[in-house]
């Protein structure tokens, strides 16, 4: 069944009144993912602000690559909608962060290889440079 039936069956399933749960694996599937991008480019309404004043362009997935977000949905399966460094579970897209071993920056690419889940505070630790906040962070750790 296309993705397509699969939200309409849901859409109006849900207008009865019944209610979904687990859905993240649905949401989070390759095809869901390339079927929103599809939408959206051929959306010509995706310049116009929503009820939270954002475009799609603000949206934090715009600018990426198909295989930045494949592979995000992969690592998220892989990793069990888990951080990979601290085990904590991921409740929502919002939690995690796919963060890049090899930044872009200096070469690094969207490769499965090269990116890894964490939480949005793991992130923030790995990106501080700050001398203090580093040393704060160690006296928390000891």
């Amino acid at each position: 069944m296309p993705y397509e039936n699969i939200y309409n069956n849901l859409y109006e399933r849900a207008k009865n009144g019944e209610h979904f749960t687990n859905l993240m694996p649905l949401v989070l599937s390759r095809e869901n993912i390339l079927l929103a991008y599809r939408n959206i480019k051929n959306n010509t309404g995706s310049k116009t602000a929503g009820t939270d004043k954002l475009t799609i362009a603000d949206q934090p997935l715009y600018d990426k690559s198909i295989e930045y977000a494949d592979n995000r949905i992969s690592l998220y399966l892989a990793q069990k909608g888990k951080c990979a460094v601290t085990g904590e579970s991921f409740t929502s897209t919002e939690e995690f962060h796919c963060h890049h071993k090899i930044p872009k920056s200096k070469s690094g690419t969207d490769d499965y290889k090269n990116l890894i889940l964490i939480t949005a505070t793991v992130h923030k630790l790995i990106r501080t440079t700050n001398t203090e906040t580093i040393k704060k962070i160690e006296r928390c750790v000891r």
